[in-house]
């Protein structure tokens, strides 16, 4: 990992900001991935090889690592077959329009670099991408629909939780708005917005509510809001710890304006 890095800053230094502390960075990222200590039940121990677990710069340093494997090696050999690559930390989305044969070749060279291996997918007209199953009809048309893991616990938070009303209204609001940008038929977008509203009276929300904060959401999507207009004055902004049973927004501007 850490080879790679400075294989990085030797090959693409014109790229690094001006006056960019390598030596620095380096011997600190030395430092952070190989004296890792971590407590397992009474234990603790020291980790040996891999990314830093724990560590706030361990999804990072692993993108990086990987960045510089694809663009030095992966995708000088087979950009010819892989015409277009995208990937978000492991997930990788692509596609491919070399032969089967040549597929696996291409699979079994992604697992040469480094100790960890690639699952990969077969060659298909749909697949699961992160929160997304998108497929290609009988046209070649694509078609996208919102996808969920199995093993989703939809969490939502409950009534009884103190949070401010408006966190609800933020998450249907937000929920609903992704659901109809990720969905290209009417009808799959219905589904996932029944199953959504089902899942929140799960959680306790009264059925009233949601239906209300469903129709509110459907008018946003539909009339364009308008925007604010701008002043020449400096916004103030408060932060306030919310409470139930503390001070309001209303009463706070109230004060405010007095």
């Amino acid at each position: 990992g850490c080879a790679a890095f400075q294989g990085w800053f030797d090959d693409y230094a014109a790229e690094l900001p001006r006056n960019f502390p390598v030596a620095l960075f380096m011997a600190v990222l030395k430092i952070v991935m190989t004296n890792n200590v971590f407590q397992f039940d009474n234990t603790y121990w020291l980790q040996l090889s891999g990314t830093a677990m724990g560590t706030s710069c361990a999804c990072l340093y692993a993108t990086i690592f990987w960045g510089y494997i694809e663009r030095k090696k992966i995708l000088p050999k087979w950009k010819p077959l892989l015409p277009y690559l995208k990937r978000f930390i492991d997930d990788k989305l692509g596609i491919w329009i070399g032969s089967d044969s040549e597929f696996e070749s291409f699979k079994a060279d992604l697992n040469t670099h480094g100790s960890l291996s690639w699952i990969t997918s077969c060659l298909q007209t749909s697949v699961d991408f992160l929160d997304l199953t998108i497929s290609l009809d009988d046209n070649g048309g694509l078609r996208f629909k919102t996808y969920q893991k199995a093993f989703n616990l939809y969490l939502y938070i409950p009534p009884s939780s103190a949070h401010p009303p408006g966190v609800l209204k933020s998450i249907i609001f937000g929920n609903l708005r992704r659901y109809w940008q990720q969905n290209t038929s009417l009808q799959d977008y219905v589904a996932i917005a029944r199953q959504f509203a089902e899942r929140l009276e799960a959680r306790g929300h009264a059925r009233s509510t949601i239906d209300e904060l469903f129709m509110e959401a459907a008018k946003a999507f539909t009339n364009k809001a308008p925007t604010r207009p701008k002043t020449a004055e400096s916004p103030l902004y408060l932060h306030w710890e919310w409470h139930p049973r503390g001070l309001t927004r209303q009463l706070l501007r109230q004060a405010y304006n007095e």
